[in-house]
């Protein structure tokens, strides 16, 4: 086996956005699906793979859900007396 090819990964989504007026084209699970495809590639064939994520919009939970996510958790930041949502999910390839 390749020594460059890690036995296993656990990768971070960070940011991705879809403008709104292609939100529903399917674009954004196209991008995903590469975005796990090129996730997948990093680590050798067979090795556990976990990408994760987390967003402050509970109709993005919908969407990631859709595209095989799981919800992990869930709390709330308090950002200048602002209360906001996070939830955390992850997917294993």
């Amino acid at each position: 086996m390749d020594k460059s090819i890690p036995i296993q990964a656990d990768l971070e989504l960070r940011h991705m956005v879809v403008l709104p007026a292609l939100q529903g084209s399917g674009l954004g699970s196209k991008c995903l699906q590469h975005v796990m495809e090129c996730a997948r590639a990093q680590v050798a064939p067979g090795a556990p793979c976990v990408v994760r994520l987390s967003t402050q919009k509970r109709i993005n939970v919908a969407f990631y859900a859709r595209n095989g996510f799981a919800l992990v958790s869930q709390d709330e930041s308090n950002f200048e007396g602002h209360i906001c949502p996070n939830f955390y999910m992850s997917r294993h390839l």
